[in-house]
C-alpha cells in the first residue's frame, strides 16, 4: 500500500474504537489485525511528517505481562508483530535523524483492526510529534470479511446495562435475537438463555474459551460457562468467518479471559437482585406468576500479579453466589436454590521473548436443589412432594503454547479438558411421572423430577496452527492448521417410577377417555471423533483490495455403544472466499463481500438415542367409564424395561386388577437392543451443510461516526433428521416380491426410524420382511424413493439487511446502534425444534411421519422482521455515568397444532401436526406475539472518598426495561386436545378444541433493578 494512502487511511478514520461504543480507550488507540482465537498482531507503518517512509526504524512492542518483542520497518517502512496477547501495550519508535516516539496506549485486539500508521517528527521542525492509528468498528476491517462484534467485556459493562452472561453481549451483534426459552429444561442442561443467528436455531452455534471448544456435544444448545469476571474480551461472529472456524451453521463465540500482570491487582464487588424490585409477569393459564419469587445474590473476589516479574504472572477469581427462584403453576410451585460457587485461575510463562506458556483452569460445576411444594393458588400450603438435585458442569484445563520462531513464522499448539456432568436425581425416584390433559397442560402425580438420569460428557480437544508471512504478487498471510475432538457421552437415563402417564379426558361422545403409558430406558457409553484441517490465504492483492480464500475438510466419526462406527461423514469441503476493497484509497470506504460453506456435526445426542441399546415403548390404553383422575390406575411394583418387554400388554390394571384394554396399540421406538447401522442409517446419509452469501458496505465519516449496511442470505443446502419408513416398505415389499400383508402389519407407523436427508431415495437394511412363501430372507437392503416415502427436502432460508452506526467513546459520551430488517422461513427451524422445546438435536418430531410435513412451510420461530438496538453512555460529571439500552423487535408469528386429520400414523402423536379443527393451519399463519419494546439504564458512580485512598470504589444501578412492558412473548399453540376424532381414519367426528388456544404462556422479563459495589485496587 502506498504510504499517502495508509496515511490518509489512518487520518479519517481517527482513533474510531474497534468495538462497541466505550470498549475501548480513546486517544491513539491501535487494534490488531486478525489473528487467531486468542491473539493478535501489530501492523505498522512508519513516515514522518512529510509523508516518507521511514526505513530501518526500531519498533519496540512491550506490556507489564511480559511482552518485549523488537522489529526493524522494511524498505517501505513496515513492520508487523504477531502473537500478541490481547490488552494494552507501549509501543516505541525510533530512528535516527527523527524524534523518538512513544504511545502508552495502543490496544490489540483479537481479530480486528487494519493497521496503525506512526508519524515521527523531524529534529527542528515545528510540527509535534503525533501518532495516527487506523482502526475499524466491529466488523470493519479491511483484512476481513467477518461479520458480528468484538468487545472488551470489562470496558463494555462499565458503560451499558446488560446481563452479567455471555449471552447478553452476543445479543447486541446486528441479525442475533434471543432463542426460545422452552430449552430451559431437559437433561442436557440448557439454560434457555441462549442466542439465535442469522435465523438458526440454538442449536448450531460453536462456544470456545481461550481456544478450546467448549460447545455442549450432546445437543449443542450452550456451553460450559465461567463467570462473567473472568471475561476479558469477546468476539460474536455472525457470519463470514474464515475457515479457522468450524462445526457452526449459525454463529461462533470466542472468550479470552483475563492474564495477570507484573502490577499487583485485588478486589472484590456484590451484585444483588432482590425479589421486592423484581416485577411479576401477568398470570396465566397454567403459571401464577403473581407467587414467584427471584432473588440473586453474586460476589466477586479476585487477586492477579506476577510470581517472577517479566516471566511468571497468575489471575484467580472466585465467584460464590446465591439464587432463588419460586415457580409456581395452578397447584404447585417449584422452588429452586443455587448456591454452588464458579471459580477460575490462569498461569502464564515466558520464559524467553516470544514464546509464552499458558495454562487456565475453571469449574462451573453447580447443584441445584428443587423443592415442589403444594399450592393453594395464593400461597404454598405446606405439603412438599420431594426434592429434586439437579447437577451441571465441571472442571475444564486449557493448555497453550505460542511462539513467534521468526518474523515470518509463528506457531500455536494447544490442549484442553472439558468436563460436564449432568445429573437429576430425587428424594422419591420410585413414583411415577402423572399428567393430565384436560384443555390445559396440568402436571401432578408425585413425580418431583420427571426423567432421573445421570449422565457424564468429556472432550479431549487438540491443535495445531502454523503462520506464514511473505510477499509474492502482494502481501500473504497463509494460515494453517489440524484439530482434532474426542468426545465421550456416558448415559444412564430412566422415567422416574420407570413410567410416565397421561391421561385423555375427552369431551366428545365418540370416543372414551384413555392414558398413554410411556416406559424408557437407556445406559451407554458413546464416542464421537471430530477433526479439521484447513488452511487460509489472506492477500492484500493491491494496495486497495484484500483477498481471504480459504479451505477447510472436516470429518466427523460417531460411533454407537459398542464402539462401532454409527455414522462417519468424511471428506466435507468447506470452501470460504472473501474481499475487501477500499475504491477511494483513503480508508473512508469500504465494499467487501464473502461467501462460505459451514458443516454441523452430528450430535453424540444421536448417537444415545439411535446407535444405543434404547428401551422406548408407547401404549394407549381405554379407561373404564367414570374414571378418577385423583386415582389413577396402576398396578402395584412396576418393574424394569426387561420385565415390560416380557409381556407389555398386561402391565396395566384397573383399581379392581381388571386388565386395561389397548386403544391405540403398542408402539415400540426401541426394544433395548443395540440396533443394527444398516437399519438404522440411511447409507446415502450425507452431512449437514448450509450457504452463506454476505455483501456490504462501511463508510468512516471521519469525526467519530461512522455506518454500514450489509445483505447477507443463508441458505440450508442439506439437513439430516429421523424419519419413520413404516409408509413406505409395504409398498416397496410389494413392487419386490415380497409379503406386503405382512410388512403392513409390522410396519404400522412406528416400526423403523432412520436418520436420512428428508427427501432423496433411503437404502436402509431390515431383518423384518417375509417371503411370499413365508420364509425368512434374512438381511434385505431397501432403496424407497420419495414417490414411497413422501417427505419434501428440509428447507431453511435467511435473508437480512443490517444497518449499523457507530459514534465512538471520546471521553464524554458514546452511542451505538443497528437496524435488522430479516426474513426466516423454512419446513424446519435446523437442528432443534423451538414449537415443542425439543432439544434431541437432529431427532425432532418435524420428520417423523410424512403427515408432519403437511403445512410445515411458513415462517420459523426465530424470524423476526424487524430488530432495532440501541445503546450508549452519558458522562454527566466525573463521578456519575449514565448508560442506556434499548431493544425493540417485531412479533413471532404462530400456527395451530392439532390432530392430524389425514395421515393416521401422525395422528397417533396427539395434538403434534398443522391441523386443527380437521383444517390444515399453516405454520405462522393464524396469530402472532407483540411487539417488544425494552428500555434499560444505568447509573454508575464513582465517589472519591479521599485523595490519599488507594484503588477505585465503584456503586452503581441497573434498572431493567423501565417501563415494565408486558408483552406477550409466547402463546399456546395447540389448538386440539387431542384423540378426540377419527378423521385420520375416514371417520367424520371433528376433534376437540382446546379451550386454551392462543392464551399467553410468556410474557417478557419484567422489570428488576441490580445494585452492585465494587472496589479494585
Amino acid at each position: 500500500m502506498s504510504y499517502n494512502k495508509m496515511m490518509k487511511r489512518a487520518l479519517l478514520a481517527g482513533v474510531a474504537t474497534a468495538t462497541l461504543a466505550g470498549a475501548m480507550p480513546a486517544v491513539s488507540t491501535a487494534t490488531a489485525y486478525a489473528q487467531d482465537y486468542t491473539t493478535g498482531i501489530l501492523r505498522g507503518t512508519v513516515q514522518d511528517t512529510t509523508g516518507s517512509v521511514v526505513a530501518g526504524a526500531t519498533v519496540v512492542i512491550s506490556s507489564n505481562r511480559g511482552v518485549n518483542q523488537t522489529a526493524v520497518t522494511d524498505a517501505n517502512g513496515n513492520v508487523r508483530m504477531p502473537r500478541l496477547p490481547i490488552g494494552n501495550y507501549t509501543v516505541t519508535v525510533s530512528h535516527d535523524g527523527h524524534e523518538t516516539l512513544s504511545d502508552q496506549n495502543v490496544y490489540i485486539s483479537v481479530g480486528e483492526g487494519n493497521g496503525v500508521t506512526f508519524t515521527m517528527a523531524i529534529p527542528g521542525s515545528d510540527v509535534e510529534e503525533i501518532v495516527v492509528s487506523g482502526t475499524a468498528v466491529g466488523n470493519w476491517d479491511f483484512n476481513s470479511t467477518t461479520t458480528g462484534i468484538s468487545v472488551n467485556v470489562g470496558d463494555l459493562f462499565d458503560k451499558t446495562p446488560i446481563g452479567r452472561d455471555a449471552t447478553s453481549v452476543a445479543l447486541l451483534a446486528p441479525g442475533a435475537g434471543l432463542g426460545d426459552t422452552s430449552f430451559a429444561s431437559g437433561q442436557y442442561g440448557s439454560s434457555g438463555n441462549n442466542a439465535s443467528f442469522g435465523g438458526s436455531s440454538v442449536g448450531e452455534n460453536a462456544y470456545y474459551i481461550n481456544g478450546m471448544n467448549t460447545t455442549n456435544f450432546r445437543n449443542a444448545i450452550g456451553s460450559s460457562t465461567i463467570p462473567f469476571e473472568f471475561y476479558e474480551h469477546m468476539e460474536v461472529k455472525t457470519g463470514g468467518y474464515q475457515a479457522e472456524f468450524g462445526r457452526s451453521t449459525g454463529g461462533v463465540m470466542n472468550a479470552v479471559t483475563k492474564s495477570g500482570s507484573n502490577e499487583l491487582h485485588f478486589g472484590a464487588n456484590v451484585f444483588w437482585e432482590p425479589d421486592a424490585l423484581y416485577e411479576d409477569s401477568p398470570n396465566t393459564f397454567a403459571a401464577t406468576n403473581s407467587s414467584d419469587v427471584t432473588s440473586k445474590v453474586e460476589y466477586n473476589f479476585w487477586v492477579s500479579g506476577a510470581i517472577v516479574e517479566d516471566k511468571l504472572f497468575f489471575y484467580g477469581l472466585y465467584n460464590p453466589r446465591n439464587f432463588k427462584q419460586t415457580d409456581c403453576g395452578l397447584t404447585r410451585c417449584t422452588s429452586e436454590v443455587r448456591n454452588e460457587p464458579f471459580y477460575g485461575a490462569k498461569i502464564d510463562f515466558v520464559p524467553f521473548d516470544g514464546h509464552r506458556f499458558e495454562y487456565t483452569y475453571f469449574s462451573d460445576a453447580q447443584d441445584a436443589d428443587q423443592e415442589v411444594l403444594a399450592f393453594d393458588g395464593v400461597e404454598t400450603i405446606g405439603q412438599s412432594f420431594g426434592v429434586g438435585t439437579y447437577k451441571n458442569g465441571g472442571d475444564n484445563h486449557i493448555f497453550k503454547y505460542t511462539g513467534v520462531l521468526a518474523d515470518w513464522f509463528t506457531i500455536s499448539g494447544m490442549y484442553g479438558e472439558n468436563n460436564y456432568a449432568r445429573g437429576r436425581t430425587a428424594t422419591i425416584d420410585s413414583s411415577v411421572i402423572t399428567e393430565y390433559r384436560n384443555g390445559s397442560p396440568t402436571a401432578q402425580g408425585d413425580s418431583v423430577v420427571g426423567s432421573l438420569f445421570w449422565n457424564k460428557d468429556k472432550r479431549v480437544a487438540k491443535r495445531l496452527d502454523a503462520d506464514f508471512y511473505f510477499d509474492l504478487a502482494g502481501e500473504h498471510h497463509i494460515r494453517a492448521g489440524w484439530d482434532e475432538e474426542e468426545l465421550t457421552a456416558t448415559e444412564f437415563t430412566r422415567y422416574s417410577g420407570n413410567v410416565a402417564l397421561r391421561y385423555y379426558n375427552s369431551t366428545s361422545s365418540s370416543t372414551g377417555e384413555r392414558v398413554r403409558t410411556r416406559q424408557y430406558w437407556n445406559e451407554g457409553n458413546f464416542q464421537t471423533t471430530q477433526s479439521a484441517y484447513y488452511i487460509q490465504d489472506s492477500w492484500q492483492a493491491t494496495d486497495d483490495l484484500m483477498l481471504n480464500i480459504g479451505f477447510r475438510n472436516e470429518t466427523f466419526d460417531n460411533r454407537n455403544a459398542e464402539g462401532d462406527t454409527f455414522v462417519k461423514s468424511k471428506n466435507q469441503k468447506a470452501m470460504r472466499v472473501g474481499f475487501s476493497w477500499d475504491p477511494t484509497g483513503d480508508g473512508s470506504n469500504r465494499i467487501y463481500g464473502s461467501w462460505g460453506r459451514y458443516f454441523l456435526p452430528i450430535a453424540t445426542n444421536t448417537n444415545i438415542r439411535m446407535a444405543g441399546a434404547e428401551f422406548y415403548v408407547q401404549q394407549y390404553y381405554e379407561l373404564p367409564a367414570g374414571w378418577d383422575a385423583d386415582t389413577p390406575y396402576l398396578t402395584a411394583g412396576l418393574g424394569s424395561h426387561v420385565d415390560l418387554a416380557a409381556d407389555p400388554t398386561t402391565w396395566y390394571t384397573t383399581a379392581d386388577g381388571a386388565p386395561l384394554v389397548l386403544n391405540g396399540g403398542t408402539s415400540v421406538y426401541g426394544d433395548g437392543t443395540q440396533a443394527g447401522t444398516h437399519e438404522t442409517t440411511d447409507a446415502n446419509l450425507k452431512p449437514m451443510f448450509q450457504d452463506e452469501w454476505i455483501v456490504g458496505f462501511d463508510h468512516d465519516f471521519g469525526n467519530g461516526w461512522s455506518m454500514g449496511v450489509n445483505y447477507v442470505h443463508r441458505k440450508l443446502g442439506r439437513l439430516i433428521e429421523d424419519i419413520a419408513i413404516d409408509a413406505g416398505v409395504p409398498i416397496w415389499a410389494a413392487a419386490n416380491g415380497y409379503d406386503a400383508v405382512a410388512a403392513a402389519s409390522v410396519w404400522s407407523g412406528f416400526h423403523q426410524y432412520v436418520l436420512t436427508n428428508p427427501g432423496g431415495t433411503v437404502t436402509v437394511g431390515t431383518t423384518d420382511l417375509v417371503n411370499l412363501d413365508g420364509s425368512d430372507p434374512g438381511l434385505v437392503v431397501m432403496e424407497l424413493t420419495p414417490d414411497m416415502l413422501p417427505y419434501p427436502e428440509g428447507k431453511r432460508k435467511y435473508d437480512a439487511v443490517n444497518i449499523t452506526f457507530s459514534r465512538e467513546w471520546d471521553g464524554k459520551w458514546s452511542l451505538d446502534g443497528s437496524y435488522t430488517w430479516s426474513k426466516s422461513i423454512g419446513n424446519t427451524e435446523g437442528s432443534v425444534k423451538s414449537d415443542n422445546g425439543q432439544d434431541d438435536a437432529g431427532l425432532t418430531t418435524d420428520f417423523d411421519q410424512p403427515g408432519f410435513t403437511h403445512g410445515a412451510y411458513g415462517y420459523l420461530p426465530n424470524d423476526r422482521r424487524h430488530r432495532i438496538k440501541l445503546w450508549g453512555a452519558y458522562q454527566v460529571n466525573d463521578w456519575l455515568t449514565v448508560g442506556g439500552k434499548m431493544v425493540v423487535e417485531s412479533p413471532r408469528k404462530q400456527g395451530c397444532v392439532g390432530e392430524n386429520a389425514v395421515d393416521s400414523f401422525a395422528y397417533w402423536y396427539g395434538a403434534a401436526s398443522w391441523y386443527c379443527g380437521g383444517e390444515l393451519t399453516p405454520r405462522a399463519s393464524q396469530m402472532e406475539t407483540d411487539w417488544t419494546k425494552t428500555f434499560d439504564l444505568s447509573f454508575s458512580m464513582t465517589p472519591k472518598i479521599s485523595e490519599d485512598m488507594p484503588g477505585d470504589l465503584n456503586f452503581r444501578i441497573d434498572v431493567f426495561n423501565v417501563f415494565n412492558s408486558k408483552a406477550i412473548a409466547d402463546r399456546w399453540e395447540v389448538g386440539d386436545l387431542g384423540f378426540t376424532s377419527d378423521l385420520a381414519f375416514g371417520g367424520t367426528t371433528l376433534p376437540d378444541p382446546d379451550p386454551d388456544y392462543g392464551k399467553p404462556t410468556r410474557f417478557q422479563t419484567p422489570r428488576h433493578i441490580r445494585f452492585s459495589a465494587s472496589y479494585t485496587f
